[in-house]
């Protein structure tokens, strides 16, 4: 296996990671405050469930960072490939 393989693979696991943080730190619980006002997960715990825009600023900013961290692995990833190659890896 290449040097460059491995540092794709790399890239696709850490999306992967990345992916389920986003989800499950940000997305299911900006869900919850949007249907029941409150969150039952670790940012209740950090930031209580009082009312107002506190609530919503852990998990937004959760979100806002994995989906940029996922664009920049995806960027590596395109750079490891090179100009050469596809998306595919061929």
């Amino acid at each position: 296996m290449s040097t460059k393989t491995m540092s794709s693979t790399t890239a696709n696991t850490g999306q992967g990671v990345l992916a389920f943080v986003g989800i499950t730190l940000g997305a299911i619980p900006l869900a919850q405050l949007a249907l029941r006002g409150r969150t039952g997960s670790v940012w209740s715990w950090l930031l209580g469930d009082g009312p107002g825009s506190l609530s919503w600023i852990g998990p937004v900013a959760v979100l806002g960072l994995t989906v940029a961290l996922i664009a920049v692995l995806e960027l590596r990833k395109r750079r490891i490939a090179g100009p050469d190659r596809d998306q595919t890896g061929r």
